[in-house]
């Protein structure tokens, strides 16, 4: 990613390069001249604190602080940055040097996969049906509310369990221990499996699925 580069001097811009002007959206003329109360301006107010504290660090002897701010474009679209401010000699006086990486798409990918993952949770939330996620030796990593109801169970007593000591199943079926390992190999799916399972000595009737999500 290109590099942001400002430099403050006297609580006034002195001097911006290329890929500021292109992050903010404004020109050298607009930029260069103005304070640092109107750069907090473009900041928004989730971020405001934390631009606050990236220059109140700019004086420490300390490790480079890195931060990520959120701000506003020109354009009116809100972007991300990971930013860090260091004291510089600019032209034989002190400054202050605002670095700055684009991570807008980064942090936009990483929204919408937190999304897809509370929308994928909720649905499951809202399936009557068992559903179990297990890893690649059976254990049980995940599983949604239905699963307690219908198992009678707490939660604490199917996390981590072994699925074949939760699940007393016919021998030689098609989920068995033997068989999970093959299909996980194979990457198989199985539909439809009616199995007539014991979980502490309760029979029940259940038709199986059983779907390979990869790593």
């Amino acid at each position: 990613s290109l590099q942001g580069l400002a430099i403050i001097q006297e609580d006034e811009v002195r001097f911006v390069n290329p890929a500021m002007i292109e992050m903010t959206g404004y020109t050298q003329n607009d930029l260069v001249g103005i304070k640092i109360d109107q750069i907090m301006q473009n900041v928004l107010p989730e971020s405001n604190l934390t631009a606050k504290d990236l220059f109140s660090a700019a004086g420490d002897t300390s490790p480079l602080v890195r931060k990520e701010v959120k701000y506003r474009h020109r354009d009116g679209s809100s972007r991300w940055v990971e930013a860090s401010i260091i004291p510089i000699i600019f032209q034989t006086k002190p400054a202050l040097q605002i670095s700055c990486i684009d991570i807008t798409q980064q942090r936009l990918a990483q929204q919408a996969l937190e999304d897809q993952q509370i929308y994928s949770s909720k649905l499951l939330d809202m399936i009557h049906s068992l559903v179990i996620l297990l890893d690649g030796v059976g254990r049980i990593v995940s599983f949604n509310p239905a699963t307690e109801r219908l198992l009678a169970k707490a939660g604490d007593d199917i996390h981590q369990r072994n699925f074949w000591e939760l699940f007393k199943l016919p021998p030689h079926s098609a989920l068995s221990e033997e068989n999970f390992a093959q299909l996980v190999d194979e990457q198989r799916s199985i539909r439809d499996l009616d199995l007539l399972v014991k979980i502490d000595g309760r029979p029940l009737w259940l038709s199986w699925s059983l779907s390979y999500l990869g790593d």
